[in-house]
């Protein structure tokens, strides 16, 4: 195999802190701002081009005057009462006050359209204008100018609680003051020109930087002022490329905004020292740091930065790069490599990143190293073999059986993991394998020297393999273990990442702790875990988490630091440096540095709304007894600062328990409110650090109605004795009514009684029994014993049918069904065969179900062949079809004939001697008439002859309309009859 040295380019660049930018999404009202200042109730206030604007963290609100000349607004100061003031550039000043804007002054007369300069000094408003300051009384609005014949003065500034005056020669305690006196500090060594002055403070100690432009050269010279005295600094002590706009002081630090970025210095013992330059290319107006420790950058043309966290900082390299692998050396050389193939190391000492000349055209997939001079290096396509001699890097190819890698880890210094998008398996770096675990995909691989225990994340669970390679599944709760990501910690003790579970612990291939969002994890969806000593990086998909295994403690990143933990796909450790690679580029931060304090915004409520209607915000509400809806609206000033928390509510007078919202729900809606006294008590509380911002509360009492006022319940309690009597009387009524009604009910059931027994005598009536006998007799003389057997029984069966149906009152239309194929089986007897029939049943309807009242189709079957049938000679027709209807609440019976229709059928009967009259027929419809007496649905019977094109009858249909009856229906009305 073929050695190749591997070289490099060399690449020196700097870090920048990882910033926000609000832009149009967010509702940026403007691109171009002049000032921000943050008040005590923590909105920030931006003055703009198009205006003053204030932003609570979601919403900008914009401020304006009717009698205001022109959108553009500046200098935006806090007097000493807290107002906010600002100007505008022809010269009126306002305040804000109860959430308006006020007009104090208009002097746009005395500007002449000059640029005004504020500030505040004791009860007084300094305006500076030109060569020209004026002070104007807060109180009285009076204005006095201060002038100096002998030293025009170019501008004031306040210090140590003391004003000063600036002119060409010297710092002026006194706008009297002569030069030279000892009241005075010199400046006779500036040049003699127009100036524009500007003081800039360096440090709270009434240090400044006396900034003195001279607008024919565009070039500054700055004079360093304290308690000491004034001294012009020359090139060597402060060289800075552009007009400083406004200067940032925080602990031992200046920024200084201009117009080709924010340049940061050190300040001590009265010497700045250069450290950074911040927004290169861009002009910020102004820095302000706000309670939530964000710093605020203005801009003129890209609206505003926020920086959340100095200490989170992006390399700034010679190209914009997608960061897929890290990996590193020694614990002093970062190795990492990108989506484009490339491979580079870092090293933190001297800041110089390094491009081996060596790419595979695809990405870098993993990086491993024996953490001594070796790597692996995994690209989608290739994969190598990096060797740190001391000659330089030098690298093998052709290694494809660990390419494309999904886990990649060293065993020791020549064997190594592998687990690829089909296999996991141990190689060794000459290229032989040395085991074949498992033939599926691998999420990750890990290995545990402790225990000599190789441990391999599938598609489907965890294993671990001991010493010998023999396979153990690692469960929770039963359950197979889905991880991205694993690690262990010097004990031994091996720490997984898993999709939905958190973080687990696992000790001699048991689970013993389970990390959730109930111990502190942001979230329980984990895709990164990195030990460091005993201590444990967790990412998730909200934030990067440092856990301490000594005292169980979470410190977090959150998205409160800009970062999108969505594009965090490694993180490795080098001394106090972490470092991740993400889409956006390779990200570093100090591990003692980088926290911020968790911090807990307070929460006030913004509006309530009674029954829709918007009402003033109270302590207290009365309401009146129609009120249902009462909701509450709450919010929280800052940037983020709903984020990893939560509200918790109650309503006392309703429930004691608290309910806790979901995230960014900031309302609560109570609808049908009861008539009570309740106290809405509402509180916001932290996920990650278990902190509780006071509770506040809203009394809310609704009125009773009248009628549950005492006065109305006296009323109502004559009025309900009186009622009481009244119902008394007409109960006994009603029992008397009763009792007529159960005379006339019992009459009913007595004729339904007769009924029946007309209808079986119907059914058993003489001519049907005498022709059932004739046809015995036929068949015993002509010695067709078996036939007469066979008839005699199925008679017989038949009478004994009618006899049991006779006492119930409903049966099943499967026994109904049974007798009529007995019935017309014994006619298609007596027929002899010139008789058919046929009986259709939907297969839809349960027959055994369903109950009809008794003795209720047969009749009308019987009638049909009586009348319809027994006049044709041949071909006898009869169709019998059950079917559901309107969705399955009615049973449709529909009884065909092919008779010789009804009126012939009249005319047979009246020539016979002896006229029948069709009891049968008449007595069901009376026993129908009293089943339908009281029901909603009734039963009913249509009966229609059939006739054909030429208007000839081709016989009858009979169609029966029953509702469906449950058994529980049927004995609630059995019982009713009763």
């Amino acid at each position: 195999m073929p050695i190749v040295f591997v070289f490099f380019t060399v690449f020196l660049y700097g870090q920048h802190p990882l910033f926000i930018q609000l832009d149009e999404k967010d509702g940026l009202p403007d691109i171009e701002f002049y000032d921000v200042v943050e008040d005590k109730e923590g909105f920030i206030w931006l003055a703009a081009n198009n205006g003053l604007f204030r932003y609570d963290g979601k919403t900008f609100k914009n401020y304006t005057h009717p009698k205001q000349k022109g959108l553009s607004v500046f200098n935006l100061t806090f007097d000493s009462k807290g107002r906010l003031w600002f100007n505008t550039i022809s010269g009126q000043f306002f305040f804000i006050k109860e959430d308006k804007a006020v007009l104090f002054l208009d002097l746009s007369e005395e500007t002449g359209g000059v640029f005004p300069e504020i500030s505040f000094y004791e009860n007084c408003l300094i305006v500076k204008m030109n060569l020209n300051i004026s002070t104007i009384d807060l109180n009285t609005k009076k204005v006095t100018r201060i002038t100096s014949k002998k030293l025009p003065l170019f501008g004031s500034f306040t210090a140590n609680d003391s004003l000063f005056f600036v002119s060409s020669q010297a710092v002026h305690t006194s706008p009297t003051t002569q030069y030279p006196s000892k009241n005075s500090y010199p400046l006779s060594h500036l040049q003699k020109a127009t100036l524009e002055f500007k003081q800039l403070p360096l440090n709270d100690q009434g240090a400044s930087l006396l900034q003195f432009y001279n607008t024919h050269t565009a070039r500054a010279e700055y004079v360093h002022y304290s308690q000491k005295g004034t001294k012009l600094l020359t090139k060597k002590e402060f060289d800075i490329p552009s007009q400083i706009i406004t200067s940032f002081t925080e602990a031992n630090e200046v920024w200084f905004t201009t117009n080709s970025g924010i340049y940061v210095y050190a300040y001590t013992n009265g010497v700045l020292q250069y450290k950074e330059n911040l927004f290169p290319g861009h002009t910020i107006t102004k820095v302000i740091k706000d309670k939530n420790n964000n710093y605020w950058c203005t801009s003129l043309t890209q609206g505003v930065f926020v920086i959340p966290n100095r200490h989170i900082r992006k390399h700034i390299l010679h190209k914009k790069q997608h960061i897929t692998a890290l990996g590193k050396i020694k614990d002093s050389l970062l190795l990492y490599g990108n989506k484009e193939g490339e491979i580079y190391t870092y090293n933190p000492t001297n800041g110089k990143h390094k491009m081996l000349n060596y790419t595979a055209n695809s990405k870098v997939a993993r990086l491993a190293t024996n953490n001594e001079d070796t790597a692996l290096v995994s690209f989608d396509t290739d994969a190598i073999i990096l060797k740190q001699t001391k000659n330089g890097w030098e690298y093998q190819q052709n290694h494809n059986d660990f390419r494309n890698s999904k886990g990649l880890h060293f065993i020791d210094e020549e064997q190594f993991i592998f687990g690829g998008h089909q296999w996991a398996a141990i190689y060794n770096t000459s290229g032989d394998t040395i085991a074949n675990l498992g033939i599926k995909r691998t999420y990750t691989a890990h290995y545990i020297p402790q225990t000599k225990t190789t441990v391999v994340a599938y598609v489907d669970g965890v294993v671990a393999y001991n010493d010998t390679y023999q396979p153990k599944p690692i469960t929770f709760k039963g359950k197979p273990i889905l991880s991205k990501d694993m690690d262990h910690t010097p004990n031994g003790t091996l720490w997984i990442s898993t999709f939905t579970d958190g973080l687990l612990r696992v000790k001699n291939g048991i689970v013993t702790h389970n990390y959730t969002t109930a111990k502190g994890l942001l979230s329980n969806q984990t895709s990164l875990v990195k030990a460091d000593g005993m201590q444990l990086w967790v990412v998730s998909d909200l934030a990067i988490q440092q856990l301490n295994l000594k005292n169980q403690s979470f410190n977090n990143l959150s998205q409160k630091e800009g970062l999108s933990y969505a594009h965090v796909s490694e993180l490795e450790i080098l001394g106090e440096k972490v470092f991740l690679a993400t889409r956006d580029g390779l990200l570093e931060f100090d591990k003692n540095k980088a926290f911020k304090p968790d911090s807990l915004e307070d929460f006030y409520f913004t509006n309530v709304f009674i029954n829709d209607q918007a009402v003033d915000i109270k302590a207290s509400y009365h309401l009146k007894h129609n009120t249902r809806k009462v909701q509450l609206k709450f919010h929280s000033n800052g940037i983020y600062a709903d984020l990893n928390t939560r509200y918790q509510y109650r309503l006392l007078g309703g429930t004691d328990q608290w309910t806790t919202l979901e995230q960014d729900n900031n309302q609560i809606t109570f609808n049908n409110l009861p008539p009570g006294a309740y106290t809405f008590e509402l509180k916001k509380v932290s996920l990650n650090s278990y902190q509780e911002s006071p509770t506040q509360s809203i009394k809310i009492r609704i009125n009773k109605p009248f009628y549950q006022r005492w006065w109305f319940l006296g009323l109502a309690s004559v009025l309900l004795l009186l009622i009481i009597r009244y119902f008394y009387l007409k109960k006994i009524r009603e029992k008397e009514n009763e009792k007529s009604l159960l005379v006339q009910r019992m009459a009913n059931e007595k004729e339904l009684v007769l009924l029946k027994l007309e209808n079986l005598r119907s059914q058993m009536n003489p001519h049907f029994v005498f022709n059932a006998l004739n046809s015995i007799q036929d068949y015993i003389l002509l010695n067709q014993k078996n036939l007469a057997s066979n008839y005699l029984g199925k008679f017989a069966d038949l009478i004994r049918v009618y006899l049991y149906q006779s006492g119930k009152d409903t049966i099943t239309l499967e026994e109904e069904i049974d007798a009529l194929k007995q019935y017309l089986e014994l006619e298609k007897l007596r027929f002899e065969h010139s008789f058919r029939y046929r009986i259709e049943v939907d297969r839809q309807i349960p027959i055994a179900l369903i109950q009809i009242p008794t003795m209720l189709i047969q009749p009308y079957v019987e009638n049909a062949i009586k009348h319809g049938l027994l006049h044709k000679k041949t071909n006898r027709r009869l169709t019998i079809v059950f079917a559901l209807k309107f969705n399955n609440t009615l049973l449709h019976c529909t009884i065909t004939d092919n008779g010789v229709g009804r009126k012939k059928a009249q005319k047979f009967q009246k020539n016979r001697r002896k006229y029948h009259q069709a009891f049968a027929t008449e007595a069901n419809q009376k026993r129908i008439d009293l089943l339908n007496h009281g029901r909603l649905h009734k039963i009913q019977v249509v009966i229609s002859d059939r006739y054909d094109k030429d208007q000839n009858c081709k016989g009858t249909q009979v169609s029966l309309k029953i509702p469906i009856l449950s058994k529980t229906t049927t004995e609630h009305e059995s019982t009713n009859n009763r």
